[in-house]
């Protein structure tokens, strides 16, 4: 069976978006940087402004962010460390959300930054300064001019010390856009507001390792994933344990779903269903016995183990030698070091709340995952044979394979 009958797939119910803004171009450097027309600053001294005549005289920082986001959530100590080395110089940090006051106001107890945040609920400041990825650092000269843009680990207080004496910084180029994966929004899109409702799968433009997903509210966004990673997720199945009968293809899909909040519970069973329907797929699970990892409480999980700041939905983000999520629970955690580890990984810590982590390792050593998650998380992973579920994914019409049998078997 070949899928190159599906690269035009797409199944949409019923969506009905209204267009908001249109997404500028970002201004070049040396041009006049647009308005800062936020709804609201928090953390300001009674009477600021954002606007461009109010700030003149004074370096300007804007971080574009969101509580869901979980590498704009892992920048914020480091954005705060150069707010606090800069807080008596002429210098304005401005964080810039699109998310209400009430979530961020309950986020900022728990996670402070230290700065001026902005309420952009509308989005004509992203939409503005052409923000298509997040987190985005812009930089603004003493006279409202545009200086460029960079990821915010890249700031550092040589970029700010040029910018105060009026020299133009070394600025290293920031790190490919990509989309923004926004829950209920498709990657990339200028709408500002998500549909009532829909289910949308199409073949992606993103390029490999341009994926990602985040969800919450009964809405999700996956971007640029393959077939097989769509239905591990849609299944709630590590990539570990999905056993994968699927012929070879290179196509990446994006999957868009918006349900009412009510129905949330419904979302990944839809799912389930749209793409078994969709690419006529076979799921079903066994049970098999293998070498898994168990994930348990060490002695200082409570004090290593960060709860959560956000009020909105799961965010995870990760890459070689690199995890960070935000307002993720054990399993969840569980299973992306499962991804890290490449091998099945059981939750036993019975901890029950949710959590944000960051965490690095050194990615050319198999056991520094392992180090990394008990010095930084307070967390144990030790290894021992259980048997567990996996989940086998071919086309329909297939030949039933006997297990027994199986060539998939001995990779488990």
């Amino acid at each position: 069976m070949s899928f190159a009958r599906f690269s035009a797939v797409a199944l949409v119910l019923a969506s009905t978006f209204a267009h908001a803004h249109e997404l500028a171009a970002a201004p070049k450097p040396g041009e006049q940087a647009p308005q800062i027309a936020l709804e609201r600053l928090l953390q300001a001294p009674d009477g600021a402004q954002s606007t461009l005549a109010a700030l003149k005289g004074k370096v300007v920082v804007l971080e574009f962010w969101a509580t869901w986001c979980a590498p704009c959530v892992a920048s914020i100590p480091h954005m705060n460390a150069l707010a606090d080395a800069f807080k008596d110089q002429p210098i304005q940090f401005i964080s810039i959300t699109s998310e209400e006051e009430l979530k961020i106001r309950k986020f900022l107890v728990k996670k402070p930054i230290h700065g001026w945040v902005g309420l952009d609920t509308d989005e004509s400041v992203f939409h503005a300064y052409g923000i298509q990825a997040i987190p985005r650092t812009v930089l603004l000269d003493q006279d409202g001019r545009f200086v460029g843009e960079l990821d915010p680990g890249s700031l550092n207080v040589q970029i700010l010390d040029a910018l105060l004496a009026s020299k133009k910084p070394d600025l290293p180029p920031p790190a490919p856009a990509g989309m923004r994966i926004v829950p209920g929004i498709e990657p990339g899109s200028t709408d500002g507001r998500a549909p009532l409702y829909e289910v949308l799968i199409r073949p992606t433009s993103g390029g490999a390792g341009a994926g990602g997903s985040a969800s919450g509210s009964g809405k999700l966004t996956i971007h640029a994933t393959p077939l097989a990673d769509l239905v591990a997720q849609a299944y709630g199945v590590p990539r570990t344990r999905l056993i994968n009968r699927l012929p070879p293809s290179e196509e990446l899909y994006d999957v868009v779903m918006v349900l009412p909040e009510a129905r949330s519970d419904e979302m990944y069973p839809l799912l389930q269903r749209a793409l078994e329907t969709t690419f006529k797929l076979r799921c079903r699970r066994e049970e098999r016995e293998t070498e898994v990892i168990l994930m348990k409480r060490g002695p200082a999980v409570e004090k290593r183990l960060s709860t959560t700041a956000s009020t909105g939905g799961v965010s995870v983000s990760n890459g070689p030698g690199r995890l960070e999520c935000v307002n993720v629970d054990a399993p969840t955690l569980a299973s992306n070091l499962e991804s890290a580890l490449k091998k099945p990984v059981i939750d036993e810590t019975q901890l029950a709340q949710h959590y944000d982590v960051d965490l690095e390792w050194d990615a050319e050593d198999p056991k520094a995952v392992i180090a990394a998650t008990r010095e930084k998380l307070g967390l144990e992973l030790s290894p021992e044979h259980r048997r567990i579920e996996f989940l086998l994914v071919e086309p329909v019409g297939s030949a039933e394979t006997d297990p027994a049998t199986d060539p998939a078997r001995s990779r488990d």
